[in-house]
């Protein structure tokens, strides 16, 4: 990815960890994440097991570790991940980007070498003692930018460009996040899997915990158990219950005053993606240069990680980006009607070092012109904090 501007970043009044919800010995976890305001300059990371009515069989989350950043995509019974958090120093850093607003850009090279804060992330396992973990995090730093309307078929024309309008992300500033592994986190209906009519019934829990903002792992459909290579999305993974299911959930967290976000992940795709298979072998495809083809008989493909489920999307075509614009635009306004309180409240996007910056601008544009008080943070792992500077 390349540097970030100055005119699109700017720095977060909160440092921010991000503590993947994991499983530890085939028993998971929910990870609590605490960003306080500048006054402070404290992030609290809390690892804590979710009450649950009904026994669910554990899976682990693909383990995300530092750099880079590979989640596993397992066609059998795969290896429990260790928990693992963002450990950054002046040097080295899984740094979280967050939209904020464009006025305060210039503070973006203090932000940068600012005294890194500290947190401190306690594990709760049910079935072993409290575990504590410590790590030091630098000041986040933000995107910023761009739009346009939701997707069936392959757009064909150039993502539209929005004048660029200021966002309100202020309400982040004191947002306390709770991560949610739908699969491993409450069991509705028996069936040993967790769901998303689950995660309703555990609002109120979640919420008891002093949490004002949900961040959902992946949930629409993928044929891996974490998520993390979608191929629809556009429909929520039948595993984890309907598209109704998840508006309900969207309603239910707002009725609370409380935020939600979803994973957002366009680094690639499944490879059981339709767009892909369309694609895989047939250069004529009108979703050819989606995709990263490596030959010409479009046999061959760039993947994330070299993973070969995992085809990386190319970002060099605009049809690309309008795809996977039209993906967040849609789940800002799911009902195409202008009720943003039956929307998402913005996204936490994966492999965000995958997709070049100008796609970034372009899609945070399209955001705040939708909903001025979207967020957009992204998973950056980098070995320089100066490259984000």
């Amino acid at each position: 990815m390349q540097t970030l501007t100055k005119r699109f970043l700017i720095p977060l009044c909160a440092a921010l960890l991000i503590v993947l919800a994991a499983g530890c010995d085939s028993t998971n976890t929910i990870a609590t994440v605490t960003a306080r305001a500048a006054a402070t300059n404290t992030v609290l990371a809390i690892l804590s097991p979710p009450p649950t009515s009904t026994p669910i069989i554990p899976t682990a989350l693909p383990t995300i570790v530092a750099p880079p950043t590979i989640p596993a995509v397992m066609t059998s019974a795969p290896p429990a991940p260790p928990i693992t958090a963002v450990a950054t120093g002046a040097v080295t850093a899984g740094v979280t980007s967050v939209a904020t607003s464009p006025a305060t850009t210039a503070a973006l090279s203090a932000a940068t070498n600012a005294q890194t804060s500290a947190a401190t992330a306690g594990a709760t396992n049910p079935a072993t003692a409290p575990a504590t973990l410590a790590a030091t995090v630098p000041a986040t730093v933000a995107a910023t930018v761009p739009a346009t309307t939701a997707p069936t078929a392959a757009p064909t024309q150039a993502a539209t460009q929005v004048a660029l309008v200021p966002d309100d992300t202020a309400w982040f500033s004191d947002a306390i996040l709770y991560s949610v592994f739908v699969r491993s986190f409450r069991d509705s209906n028996g069936d040993g899997i967790g769901d998303l009519p689950g995660v309703i019934d555990g609002l109120d829990y979640i919420q008891s915990l002093g949490v004002n903002t949900i961040w959902l792992l992946p949930v629409f459909k993928s044929p891996s158990y974490h998520g993390y290579d979608t191929s629809d999305y556009d429909n929520v993974n039948p595993d984890y219950g309907t598209n109704d299911d998840l508006l309900r959930l969207i309603r239910e967290v707002h009725k609370r005053h409380m935020h939600i976000l979803l994973d957002y992940v366009v680094n690639h795709t499944s490879d059981q993606h339709p767009y892909f298979k369309d694609a895989f072998g047939n250069p004529s495809s009108q979703y050819a240069d989606y995709y990263t083809w490596l030959n010409a008989a479009h046999t061959q493909y760039a993947s994330f990680a070299n993973v070969k489920e995992m085809p990386q999307l190319n970002y060099a075509s605009p049809k690309t980006r309008q795809f996977a614009i039209d993906i967040a635009l849609h789940w800002l306004d799911p009902l195409g009607n202008g009720d943003l309180s039956a929307g998402v409240d913005g996204f936490r996007a994966d492999v965000a070092t995958g997709p070049p910056h100008e796609f970034w601008a372009q899609l945070r544009a399209a955001m705040t012109a939708k909903n001025s008080h979207s967020l957009l943070l992204g998973e950056i792992w980098v070995s320089d904090l100066r490259i984000i500077a």
